[in-house]
């Protein structure tokens, strides 16, 4: 990706689209994004992902309660129940919808409202692996619908929590530098997509370096969200030319509150 922060910026929900099937070259990208992306947090065949086309006038015409308009095209993602494979799967497939921003297109993740019969018969996924996620991907319609600014407020979409409430330094009482090294890439993490903007990551930077992620209970999706979060956190740290490792660590600071841990990360020598 060629500026990855200004494709992360760049990126919001598009829930109003044009009816314009994808071009060849648009899908291919996709697929190969799709073939490239990767996760740290276990095997990449934990997470399946398979790109769909829908005819509007049809039969099988895609069933989102009226929260998606005018798309044709879908990504759909379907994921192994363990804790490990909810972070890959937002990790792998916040890569993809990155992928889509860069090319222009629209996409919303979408995990509830829409009728699963709809889509898992296009799902192409392992036995016993149900659909989780989907998101159209496509051209976004010149003006968004009223439902769309509804469900926009309703979502929270404009709204994101202050940093010192999601990211400190030393301890859990003292909020993050603004000139920390990691402010940048766990800027990138604040903006990330997440249900109902729940925001459910939070980042300890301790004073050897390392940087401690925990996960806010928010809601059934935290584990998912705060994939999306730290896949915006590792490519920030690569666009940055900085190597780094994802890893558990046992002495982790222990913080008060109901957080749960998720992994610590530490930049190469």
């Amino acid at each position: 990706m060629e500026n990855i922060f200004q494709t992360m910026r760049a990126r919001h929900s598009v829930r109003a689209y044009a009816g314009v099937p994808l071009t060849n070259a648009e899908r291919e990208a996709l697929n190969e994004a799709a073939v490239q992306a990767r996760s740290p947090f276990g095997p990449k065949d934990d997470v399946s992902i398979t790109i769909a086309d829908f005819d509007l006038s049809g039969p099988q015409r895609p069933g989102t309660y009226g929260v998606i308009t005018g798309a044709t095209t879908y990504m759909l993602m379907g994921f192994a129940d363990t804790p490990d494979a909810r972070l890959s799967a937002g990790f792998i497939f916040e890569q993809i919808v990155l992928r889509a921003t860069e090319l222009g297109l629209g996409t919303c993740w979408i995990a509830a409202t829409f009728r699963s019969s709809d889509f898992s018969a296009k799902a192409d996924f392992p036995a016993g692996r149900s659909l989780n996620i989907i998101s159209p991907v496509g051209a976004a319609a010149s003006h968004r619908t009223i439902r769309d600014r509804i469900t926009r407020f309703i979502a929270r979409s404009d709204r994101r929590l202050p940093v010192e409430s999601l990211f400190f330094q030393h301890d859990f009482a003292t909020p993050l530098d603004s000139d920390n090294d990691f402010a940048e890439s766990l800027a990138m993490m604040r903006i990330a997509p997440s249900s109902m903007n729940s925001q459910p990551w939070r980042a300890l930077v301790a004073d050897d370096g390392a940087v401690h992620f925990y996960s806010a209970p928010s809601s059934k999706m935290a584990r998912l969200d705060c994939g999306i979060g730290l896949c915006h956190f590792a490519l920030a740290e690569e666009a940055q030319g900085v190597s780094g490792s994802f890893y558990i660590d046992p002495d982790r600071p222990d913080p008060s509150g109901d957080l749960s841990y998720l992994r610590s990360y530490r930049r190469n020598p």
